[in-house]
């Protein structure tokens, strides 16, 4: 599949800071700055504790010892000793590491860290000099006012402001990301970051981001910033100026103009002038062309009682596909797996993926021979929006690059057994608005088979057509509108007017994606409502190069039975 990743960039071209900076305040010696306790996976080598000199003046560490407390039986466990002659300078931080980072002599970490509760201790000689628990601990002997929160896997506790001891730990220490041996917070650092590193675009058609910029920074930020692509840095750049609290965010959207048609790593290039941390200044993303090669065409995610809910796909190329250790998810981020083995699609051939191939070939096999396979790990499928927001289905290749996504609302009513299908394999999975439809047929649903409110390009060139040309809410069986563009048309809109010129009904509307493509309409308007009895216009609106309309067709009909 052919795949592009892009790096996008935060470029500072001026800041009028809101306040003034605030050094660190100083103490008298060394305290710890950062523990990290809990990586995903195995934790074994990948701790590490920080240490910073929050003083005016350098330190010899000879003597210095830190030990792991156990917070249920108290056991103490010295994991590091300083060694003669090393020395730690004002503000300077040390890390002290696990083997897998392969720390210099003298900065090992002796032993491990325990996940909370449990805690910290920095002694020189018998003096304690910081102490820092987390989790919920019994021992009051065990932290400084109250323990922090005992963070997940790959956060680590960082202290904030880096050397600021009020002597409560859970004032001084936030989860963060991982820093080992540098700063974790600066006085001035926007983060540009994007919810996901996947993305659909239909050919054709730019891609639209959304990002996110966060003020990571101790103080305010107000002033001007850039976001450009940066394989697209001769285009103009998005300028955005804002006014940002610290720990405050700003969403837009940062429009990729020139999709590439094959994988590429583009090189970072920063040029911030006030931001003191160029290390969180680029995101990347990667965004996959649609229609691919494998489509998802169809879902039975409210199956009949003892039935199970299952995913046809379908290939729509002219060359086999193998589909091995692919893998499908739900928006709560639950994974199936394809099988391990070579498992080919062939050109034209729909398989219907589930989680129980026998439980399936009882419920749908009587109309012939279906395709299937078993998927370890089936993720559960919402029949119906929850809280507003609706299901995801979504389908990655073996390197874990997108290949397919569905957005789907609740279309099954309270019906059990009824699908929803695509009405064309051919259309663009992120720019179709009316991409999904109940299923019309008698069985409920078409697994391994064309669906019932399938289009493929048998349409003649150029043509809107509407069926029946007759809209009778008596029937409830609503209109089919079909449209096939010329090439070089790369979009279209249907809408439906009254006779007064007035919009009733927006259908589709959409760049890329199928050049062919047939829609079912209920007879509902936008706001939810019959039409009124009486004769309306269906316009097609074709987009060419650039997005404008270079054709427009029309076509009338009449409606019965309405309001």
């Amino acid at each position: 599949m052919m795949t592009r990743s892009v790096s996008i960039l935060l470029f500072n071209l001026f800041t009028a800071c809101t306040s003034l900076f605030s050094p660190i305040l100083a103490f008298e010696g060394p305290v710890i700055n950062e523990i990290y306790y809990d990586e995903p996976g195995p934790d074994t080598g990948r701790e590490f504790i920080e240490i910073i000199n929050a003083g005016s003046v350098t330190v010899d560490l000879s003597g210095y010892q830190i030990y792991m407390i156990d917070g249920r039986t108290g056991n103490r466990d010295i994991i590091w000793f300083g060694k003669e002659g090393l020395e730690i300078l004002p503000g300077a931080i040390l890390a002290i590491k696990g083997s897998y980072y392969s720390p210099v002599d003298g900065l090992s970490l002796d032993g491990h860290l325990q996940n909370g509760p449990d805690a910290v201790m920095f002694l020189d000689g018998d003096t304690v000099v910081d102490l820092v628990g987390y989790g919920d601990l019994d021992d009051q002997g065990l932290y400084e006012s109250s323990p922090c929160v005992d963070v997940g896997a790959g956060w680590s506790l960082a202290r904030r402001p880096d050397g600021y001891d009020s002597d409560n730990n859970i004032f001084d220490f936030v989860p963060a990301m991982p820093s080992p041996g540098v700063r974790n917070f600066f006085d001035y650092d926007l983060t540009v970051s994007i919810e996901r590193e996947n993305f659909l675009y239909c050919f054709d058609s730019p891609a639209s981001i959304p990002v996110e910029i966060l003020n990571s920074g101790l103080h305010s930020f107000a002033g001007t910033f850039r976001l450009f692509i940066e394989s697209e840095e001769n285009l103009p750049a998005s300028e955005i100026f804002c006014e940002l609290a610290s720990g405050v965010s700003l969403r837009t959207q940062l429009t990729i103009w020139k999709p590439a048609s094959i994988l590429e790593r583009t090189a970072v290039i920063v040029d911030a002038s006030v931001d003191e941390n160029p290390g969180n200044d680029t995101a990347f993303v990667i965004v996959s062309p649609s229609p691919a090669d494998i489509v998802i065409n169809e879902i039975m995610a409210r199956p009949l009682d003892g039935c199970c809910e299952w995913i046809e796909i379908f290939n729509r190329e002219t060359y086999p596909v193998d589909i091995r250790n692919w893998s499908i998810s739900d928006r709560s981020g639950s994974m199936g797996t394809v099988q391990d083995d070579v498992l080919i699609i062939d050109p034209g051939v729909f398989m219907v993926l589930t989680r129980d191939t026998d439980l399936f070939t009882e419920c749908h096999m009587s109309g012939g021979d279906i395709i299937r396979t078993q998927i370890d790990g089936w993720p559960s499928l919402n029949d119906r929006d929850t809280g507003g927001i609706a299901d995801v289905v979504s389908l990655m290749d073996r390197s874990g690059l997108l290949v397919d996504e569905v957005n789907y609302s609740d279309m099954w009513g309270e019906e059990r057994g009824r699908s929803i299908e695509r009405y064309s394999p051919d259309a663009c999975s992120a720019g179709a608005s009316l991409l999904w439809h109940r299923s019309l047929s008698a069985d409920g649903a078409t697994p391994g088979s064309i669906n019932s409110t399938c289009s493929f390009n048998d349409i003649p060139a150029g043509i809107l057509s509407i069926t029946p040309q007759c809209l009778d809410y008596g029937t409830r069986e609503g209109l089919y509108v079909s449209i096939s563009g010329y090439a070089g048309e790369f979009g279209c809109s249907i809408t439906i007017y009254d006779m007064e010129g007035v919009a009733v009904k927006r259908l589709v509307a959409e760049r890329g994606g199928a050049s062919v493509l047939t829609c079912r309409w209920d007879g509902m308007s936008d706001n939810g409502f019959r039409l009124p009895t009486g004769l309306y216009i269906c316009v097609a609106e074709f987009l060419g190069e650039g997005g404008r309309v270079c054709r427009r067709v029309k076509e009338c009909f009449v409606v019965r039975n309405g309001t």
